[in-house]
């Protein structure tokens, strides 16, 4: 049980960064349940699917601006799990096009299962970055 969640869970987190390397909207939005919810930059923001498919031109741009070329995982520890939840501790690295690290980070991430669909649901990341902010502020 546990164990298949986690291999589920850590599925759905490495699809959605190849799809966020991609920069494909669609696949990373189909790879979150909703609302969503972020807190980064010591703010906490939900957003609904229409809101983060309309944001991801200003967050390209924003990544951008940053030199942005690509995302790795450095690292993904399971936590714990159940049936329909699963929470994660991950280590990214925002890379520039020479592999220089823009950005080295940990983050908390929950996939949850809702309606048979095992989606990223929340996020809370030490990030800093301009690229990490959107969604209604709460």
């Amino acid at each position: 049980m546990t164990t298949n969640t986690q291999i589920i869970g850590k599925k759905v987190i490495e699809d959605y960064i190849k799809a966020f390397n991609e920069r494909n909207a669609i696949k990373m939005a189909d790879l979150f349940n909703f609302p969503h919810v972020r807190f980064a930059n010591d703010s906490v923001s939900v957003i609904t699917k229409s809101e983060y498919l309309e944001n991801q031109d200003k967050v390209t741009k924003l990544l951008m601006n940053e030199n942005w070329d690509h995302t790795e995982i450095k690292d993904i520890q399971h936590i714990q799990s159940n049936d329909t939840k699963a929470h994660f501790i991950i280590h990214f690295l925002r890379l520039d096009k020479n592999n220089k690290v823009i950005h080295d980070f940990k983050t908390f991430w929950i996939v949850t299962n809702i309606n048979s669909h095992w989606g990223i649901q929340f996020r809370s990341s030490f990030l800093t970055s301009m690229a990490a902010t959107f969604g209604k502020k709460i």
